[in-house]
């Protein structure tokens, strides 16, 4: 199978529509107790925070970045912002101006794997709950999780395809 890449645009679609969703579990099932994360399994396997800071993603899950010059770039502003930000002799004006100097740059140039999923993960095991979500129409049913307490809401290309 190609991999597909999608965009940092198409990233926050799909950052933001997985919110919508999830907001429409919790309502819908009051006693769901959990978070939003972007997983993948296999070959490229790692778990990160729900988010389009992409600082954060690189930090925790590098792998779902496509490699690219523009990948390098943010990974080394990253670190050299990291590096002030941990240095006890740097002044917070120091470190207010690192954050300015070392942000996240040629984001369009950005690619993300489009098979990366975003999951739910659990505060609180409730089987009966996990279950219930599994079979829910708002999840995705393209990923097979029928012996597992895991919850696809989708992956990156499944998401940017609602409307």
């Amino acid at each position: 199978m190609t991999d597909i890449h999608i965009t940092y645009a198409e990233l926050q679609k799909a950052v933001r529509l997985s919110k919508d969703i999830f907001k429409q579990l919790q309502q819908k099932y009051p006693e769901l107790d959990g978070y939003l994360v972007f997983s993948r399994f296999g070959p490229g396997s790692g778990q990160s925070d729900h988010t389009d800071d992409v600082f954060k993603v690189l930090g925790e899950f590098p792998g779902m970045i496509e490699d690219s010059n523009a990948k390098t770039i943010n990974i080394d502003a990253m670190l050299k912002l990291n590096g002030v930000l941990r240095d006890r002799k740097a002044d917070s004006k120091a470190k207010m101006q690192a954050i300015e100097k070392y942000k996240p740059s040629q984001l369009s140039m950005l690619r993300f794997h489009s098979d990366i999923l975003v999951e739910i993960r659990f505060n609180q095991l409730r089987y009966s709950l996990i279950h219930a979500l599994q079979s829910d129409p708002l999840v995705s049913h393209n990923h097979d999780v029928s012996h597992s307490i895991r919850v696809v809401l989708g992956n990156f290309k499944e998401l940017i395809e609602i409307d």
